[in-house]
C-alpha cells in the first residue's frame, strides 16, 4: 500500500471538511509527508510527486467502482470537493479511530455508508450496545423475524458477534440471502486481524442458528476496518474466515452494476 498517499488523502479530506476548495502546496504538508511522497512515487519535484499521488489514489478508487471524492488541478494546485458527504464521513472516522468508546459510533456510521453505497435490501444494525431492544428477549424476538431460531443468542451473548446484517432484495425470509458485516474501529494490522477472526467465528456460530440459511456456504462475512485496503494486503488476507474492507470501499458507486455476456 502507498501509505503516504492515504496520509495525503486524509489530510486533504480534513482541509475540505467545510466544503471550501483550497490551494495545496508543499508548505501545506508536513515535511516528512512531502518527502515520503517524493520517495514513494520516485519524483524529485513535489508537484510531480503530488500529481502521481492523486493519480494513484484515483486509480485506487476506480478499483472500488467509485471515484476520488475531490478534484485536483495540477496547474493551479486547487483541490475542490466532489462528494462532501463522503469527505465528512472520512474526517469523522479519522477522529474516532482506535478509540474504544467510539466503536458503536463507527459501527453506526458504517451501516449508514453501506446502505448509501448498496442502495438495496435491508440493513439491520444489531450490534451491542443498542439504543433500543436492550434486553436479550427483545433482540431475540427481532432476530426471529429475520429467520433466526429462538436460541440464536445464548448465555452471556449480547449480539452473537453480529454487528450489521444485510438482507439483499432476493428471496423471502427465512430463505433469503444473508450478509454479515463486523466493524473494527482500528487499522488493518496483526492484532486487529486476529481479533476480527475471533469475532467472525462467533458470528458464524450465531448464523448457524438460523432457521434455514445456517450453512457456511450460503452466507457471506465481511469485516470493515477504519483503514484503507488494496490488493497489496493479499498475503495478509489469504486464509481468513472473512473478507476485509476499508473506508474507500464505502464511497459512492460511480458504476452501480455491470453485466458481462460470455
Amino acid at each position: 500500500m502507498a501509505k503516504s498517499a492515504f496520509e495525503l488523502f486524509e489530510l486533504v479530506c480534513v482541509e475540505l471538511r467545510d466544503g471550501q476548495q483550497f490551494v495545496l502546496t508543499e508548505r501545506s504538508l508536513p515535511k516528512t509527508l512531502a518527502a515520503d511522497l517524493k520517495k514513494t512515487f520516485r519524483q524529485p519535484a513535489f508537484e510531480d510527486a503530488l500529481r502521481s499521488s492523486f493519480n494513484w489514489l484515483s486509480a485506487h478508487f476506480q478499483t472500488k467502482g467509485s471515484a476520488l471524492p475531490f478534484s485536483y488541478e495540477h496547474n493551479t494546485g486547487i483541490v475542490a470537493p466532489l462528494e462532501p458527504d463522503f469527505i465528512r464521513f472520512v474526517t469523522d472516522m479519522i477522529e474516532i479511530r482506535t478509540t474504544g468508546k467510539d466503536s458503536k459510533t463507527f459501527e453506526t456510521a458504517i451501516c449508514t455508508r453501506l446502505a448509501q453505497r448498496l442502495q438495496s435490501g435491508d440493513f439491520h444494525n444489531v450490534g451491542w450496545p443498542r439504543a433500543t431492544r436492550r434486553r436479550l428477549a427483545e433482540i431475540v424476538e427481532y432476530l426471529e423475524k429475520l429467520g433466526f431460531d429462538s436460541g440464536v443468542l445464548r448465555g452471556r451473548d449480547k449480539d452473537g458477534g453480529m454487528d450489521i446484517l444485510w438482507l439483499p432484495p432476493l428471496g423471502t425470509i427465512p430463505i433469503r440471502p444473508l450478509v454479515s458485516f463486523q466493524c473494527k474501529n482500528t487499522r488493518f494490522k496483526e492484532a486487529a486481524i486476529r481479533e476480527a477472526h475471533q469475532s467472525a467465528t462467533v458470528a458464524s456460530r450465531s448464523i448457524a442458528r438460523h432457521s434455514c440459511m445456517r450453512s457456511h456456504s450460503v452466507y457471506m462475512c465481511y469485516v470493515v476496518f477504519n483503514d484503507y485496503l488494496d490488493s497489496t494486503i493479499r498475503d495478509m488476507a489469504t486464509g481468513l474466515c472473512y473478507a476485509p474492507l476499508g473506508l474507500s470501499d464505502l464511497a459512492k458507486l460511480s458504476r452501480p452494476f455491470a453485466v458481462t455476456q460470455l
